[in-house]
């Protein structure tokens, strides 16, 4: 994994991620009590993205996650996931349209270098 130590300074917001424990038949979500703290960079932009089924919709906000939680642990984000903003942003749980990885394509052995996710 090849995080640049200057990056650090952009990420200056900490996000909390849960991953989707379970799903009622009525489709309710249900989250993990085990969270992942994560430091986060934060832009709020108005982009034209395709969501999981390639439909193109309009993501408000997008945030940048380092690789691993503030703990060391490794975590994988999807879709099912919620990931809960700082406070002072409404909806501080807002709808995920879609996670992208970025695989850090210069170091040697690649891996994930951070995540984009489309809210």
């Amino acid at each position: 994994m090849g995080w640049d130590r200057e990056l650090e300074d952009l990420q200056s917001n900490t996000v909390v991620w849960s991953t989707q424990a379970s799903m009622t038949l009525s489709g309710a979500q249900a989250f993990s009590t085990a969270t992942y703290t994560i430091k986060a960079r934060i832009e709020h932009q108005t982009k034209l993205v395709r969501n999981l089924y390639g439909d193109e919709v309009v993501s408000q906000t997008q945030v940048y996650l380092k690789p691993i939680s503030t703990t060391g642990a490794t975590f994988l984000p999807t879709i099912t996931g919620q990931i809960t903003l700082p406070s002072g942003n409404t909806p501080a749980t807002p709808p995920i349209i879609n996670v992208l990885r970025i695989d850090d394509a210069v170091s040697q052995g690649g891996g994930v270098h951070h995540w984009e996710v489309q809210l």
